[in-house]
């Protein structure tokens, strides 16, 4: 009893140091061990080249033979500038007045016709009839003709006959033709008085005079600001320069990494510039005009993976049962044409690295419980693998552990 009170203090700590190398033991040699194993394969490269043909048609490509799908992608830019308009346009009241023509008749009963839209100038300004106008040789009732000689049909002189085309010794009627007509523009200007002179029209008929005995009225001014052709023409140019920006690599940003873009089949098409308002159309208080186009930029893709799929399976038919395809090199196709019949065709070229059928399931089997050295001798000597490195978590570590969690494999092409 006073050996144990002298000494009670050492034998606790000494109990708790034992436990203590216990534990650390156990954590050491069982917890703790781990291993990497890092093994690397010896490949050899083999070329792969095989002519192949592509469809835009959906429901037409084989991928598993050799009939790849073609997907267009696609990008819309718009172009805008701004412009000054500087088309000017009189929207006001439009004159109104009566127009009156002294007509030739051939022979009683006959009837001459002013057509509706005739037109009648005087000074640069037209106007021209709405409704049709017409007179028959004695119809002294009409309400738009009046007879002037018509009673004897006495023999036309030698200028009217001149006028109207006829020979010597022609007989008829002039009649005076009353009709409506109205300006063919808005303006004052066109509020003209009276005249019988100056005044020309397309009426295809004989006539004698022309002449408004009554002023013109109504006719009223409001200029507008209007976008003119000239306005667009000038924009044009500045619209072509936008025209040449970044459209064609957002385009290529915009293709997923496992697609294959086909840069021959690049293209870009501008659409038919639209002004806003359109030519013609007013420009309002606070309103800038702008000329608007869309570039479409188009260019085909391919899947990569149905390509290295196709490359894949056609390699393995030729391999031998203890061989595997480690990689395959991003494919490319060599003289990508079109065959004259909506499709194309291309030769496919690939390189692939072909090596033992070495798996990591393989290697974790063998390794279980091994002594580093003799795994380390017993990979070395599988057919292809060129060397193998094992990395124990401490350097106690000499045996590999039975649990496969502890244990981290990886294989590595040797480059």
């Amino acid at each position: 009893q006073p050996f144990l009170k002298r000494n009670k203090k050492w034998i606790i700590i000494g109990s708790v140091g034992a436990v203590f190398l216990i534990l650390l033991g156990i954590w050491a040699f069982a917890i703790a061990p781990s291993v990497s194993i890092a093994v690397q394969i010896r490949t050899t490269s083999n070329n792969f080249s095989e002519a192949v043909s592509f469809t835009t048609n959906k429901g037409a490509a084989d991928a598993k033979n050799g009939k790849f799908l073609l997907e267009t992608k696609e990008y819309k830019q718009e172009n805008a500038v701004t412009f000054e308009a500087t088309g000017k346009k009189d929207v006001g009241e439009k004159a109104k007045g009566i127009i009156a023509i002294e007509v030739y008749v051939g022979e009683p009963g006959a009837a001459v016709v002013i057509p509706a839209g005739t037109n009648f100038t005087n000074n640069g300004m037209t106007f021209a009839t709405s409704e049709a106008a017409s007179v028959v040789w004695e119809d002294q009732d009409s309400k738009t003709a009046t007879i002037k000689q018509c009673d004897n049909a006495e023999e036309i002189d030698a200028a009217d006959l001149t006028r109207i085309n006829k020979s010597e010794g022609y007989k008829g009627c002039l009649l005076t033709v009353k009709t409506d007509v109205v300006a063919t523009e808005s303006g004052d200007k066109f509020n003209i008085s009276p005249t019988s002179s100056g005044w020309s029209t397309n009426f295809g008929g004989a006539y004698n005079a022309i002449y408004n005995k009554s002023s013109f009225t109504g006719g009223t001014s409001k200029l507008i600001t209007i976008v003119q052709q000239s306005d667009i023409v000038s924009a044009q140019a500045a619209l072509a320069a936008k025209v040449t920006g970044d459209g064609k690599s957002k385009l290529m940003a915009s293709i997923p990494s496992d697609l294959m873009p086909l840069e021959s089949t690049y293209k870009e098409a501008t659409g038919d510039a639209t002004a806003t308002p359109a030519v013609g159309e007013e420009v309002g208080s606070g309103v800038t005009p702008k000329l608007v186009s869309t570039t479409t930029y188009t260019i085909l893709t391919l899947d990569k993976n149905d390509l290295i799929n196709f490359v894949n399976e056609k390699t393995k038919a030729t391999l031998a049962a203890d061989q595997k395809i480690y990689e395959t090199t991003d494919p490319f196709l060599e003289r990508f044409t079109e065959d004259g019949n909506g499709g194309y065709t291309a030769r496919l070229k690939a390189t692939t690295k072909v090596g033992p059928t070495v798996t990591e399931a393989e290697i974790l089997e063998k390794a279980k419980g091994k002594k580093i050295g003799e795994l380390q001798s017993q990979l070395k000597s599988i057919n292809g693998v060129s060397s193998c490195k094992v990395e124990p978590s401490f350097f106690w570590v000499t045996t590999i552990p039975n649990d496969a969690n502890k244990i981290t494999v990886s294989l590595e092409v040797e480059k």
